[in-house]
């Protein structure tokens, strides 16, 4: 050692004994990991947490409580001022003389002062907001105030306009109040509105009363006309029943007996049509509705029609012409219904129906599909319940119909 001192030109009592020592003139903080020293120093804001700190430095949230000597998260508290830590790899002192040892980047000035900047807008922006709600607040406050107003305002008039009617009242219970031993003066004013309308009442009535007396003798002209056309059918009848006796007193024996045998029919039934008891012959003939068996008759149990037995889906046809009524399922135990309006008076039902084939209002022809059987309404089978009424009131449907 002395040698080498001597050949560099150094005196040996100036050349250091432990040449390694100089190595301490940098500090060391100990164990490399986070530090305070050189970390930067930042003010907490209002509604930050330890956590959010953490993640927007990139700092360990055990670091930074390390580094400022706290123990839990709730110490950090807005406007406490904390130190951001840095990373030392080496375990000194970042803030010595230069070290030449490789330095970790922990959290780059840059980097802290832009999550300081953000801190510092969302700081101003959490201002604004307030100051928006503040003022949004005002605007709620001013419309309350002015919707109370109103209904005050409102209210008010409401109770003056009670008083007004209040008044108005009294005033008219005073002006037609009757004392004792007076007799109460009768209003000269006529109403006219009332007037009228009992007008219109009266006409309307008279009006019905007229229409009535025209349907009751359009009614007895009907049953006139009816009633002469079966007197004449019977002067026919009885007029050709005599004229037949005459024929055959008119012939011999032989003759006689054969032309005797030959019109008894006709004669029984000329005298049939002239007894008064039977009725005139129908003004009117409908066809069968449709094709089967008839299971149960007009008048049996209440029946104010007739039921056919007939397969499901089998065609309803109509009896004769006209235009349909009704077509629906509205009126209770008839199920699916038809009903069909004919010419004089005359109206046919039918009943009980799987489908309607037409629609109120239709004209339909004698014979045409109006609906398809079925077993709808009180029925327990497919049949047909066929009713033929004249002004209203029902009749036997067996002396309508025809052969076909």
């Amino acid at each position: 050692m002395t040698r080498f001192a001597a050949d560099l030109g150094i005196p040996e009592a100036r050349v250091p004994t432990q040449p390694m020592a100089q190595t301490t003139r940098v500090a060391s903080t100990g164990t490399p990991g986070w530090n305070a020293q050189g970390g930067t120093t930042i003010t907490v804001a209002p509604n930050e947490s330890l956590n959010q700190m953490s993640t927007r430095f990139g700092v360990p949230a055990s670091a930074i409580l390390s580094a400022n000597g706290l123990t839990s998260a709730g110490q950090v508290t807005p406007g406490r001022q904390l130190i951001i830590p840095v990373y030392s790899a080496s375990g000194m002192n970042p803030a010595a003389a230069p070290m030449t040892a490789r330095a970790v980047p922990a959290a780059p000035s840059e980097r802290i002062k832009a999550a300081e900047a953000k801190r510092q807008d969302d700081t101003k922006a959490e201002a604004k907001r307030k100051e928006a709600a503040k003022e949004a607040a005002k605007e709620a406050a001013k419309e309350a105030q002015k919707e109370a107003e109103a209904r005050k305002l409102a209210d008010k008039r409401a109770e003056e306009k009670a008083r007004k009617d209040v008044a108005a009242k009294e005033a008219d219970a005073k002006k037609h109040h009757v004392r004792p031993g007076q007799v109460a003066k009768a209003d000269t004013k006529p109403d006219t509105k009332a007037e009228a309308t009992r007008k219109a009442e009266a006409e309307a009535k008279q009006a019905k009363v007229d229409a009535a007396k025209a349907d009751a003798a359009k009614d007895a002209a009907k049953k006139v006309a009816e009633a002469k056309a079966a007197k004449a059918a019977s002067e026919k009848a009885a007029s050709e029943k005599v004229a037949a006796e005459k024929v055959a007193a008119a012939k011999p024996e032989p003759v006689k007996t054969a032309a005797v045998a030959k019109v008894e029919p006709a004669s029984t039934g000329s005298v049939a049509a002239a007894a008064p008891s039977a009725p005139a012959a129908p003004d009117q003939t409908f066809r069968w509705p449709a094709k089967g068996r008839v299971i149960s008759g007009y008048g049996s149990s209440g029946n104010e029609g007739i039921n056919i037995a007939v397969p499901e889906g089998t065609a309803v046809k109509a009896a004769e012409d006209g235009t349909v009524a009704y077509a629906g399922s509205d009126v209770k135990g008839y199920g699916k219904l038809v009903l069909v309006r004919h010419s004089n008076g005359y109206v046919s039902a039918y009943a009980h129906n799987g489908e309607l084939d037409v629609k109120p209002g239709e004209k339909v022809k004698r014979g045409q599909t109006i609906a398809k059987s079925g077993a709808s309404g009180n029925v327990t089978s497919p049949q047909l319940h066929f009713e033929i009424r004249k002004s209203g009131a029902p009749i036997d449907p067996m002396s309508q119909l025809a052969s076909n």
